[in-house]
């Protein structure tokens, strides 16, 4: 598969408190390069039993994806989330993190908190 589309992964490395006094998460981002894939009926049935809608699936390079890991206060954090055409979405679950290449499956982040 080509991974010839641009995103950004979002892992979030601390929290501030915005103007008004709120607490505001701050992200490291880290532009990778996937490429979209078709949600399997078996994983769109297992995320809806979760209570959970897959949005989409983006196929990445392994390499990538660990690069955007973060150290914080001595743990390392993954990516929590994924900016991708224009939208920003929940990384739900990874596959195959343990080969050359791996999937994504996302969910919309709608709640206005990104």
């Amino acid at each position: 598969m080509s991974y010839d589309e641009e995103a950004v992964l979002l892992t979030q490395t601390g929290v501030e408190k915005d103007k008004d006094g709120f607490p505001k998460d701050i992200y490291t981002k880290t532009a990778v390069f996937v490429g979209k894939k078709s949600v399997s009926r078996a994983e769109a049935y297992k995320a809806m039993n979760a209570g959970r809608e897959i949005a989409a699936v983006l196929g990445m390079m392994t390499m990538e994806y660990e690069g955007a890991f973060q150290t914080v206060e001595g743990a390392e954090i993954a990516p929590s989330c994924i900016e991708y055409r224009g939208k920003t979405y929940r990384i739900v679950r990874t596959y195959g993190e343990e080969k050359e290449e791996m999937e994504l499956m996302l969910e919309a982040a709608d709640d206005g908190g990104f």
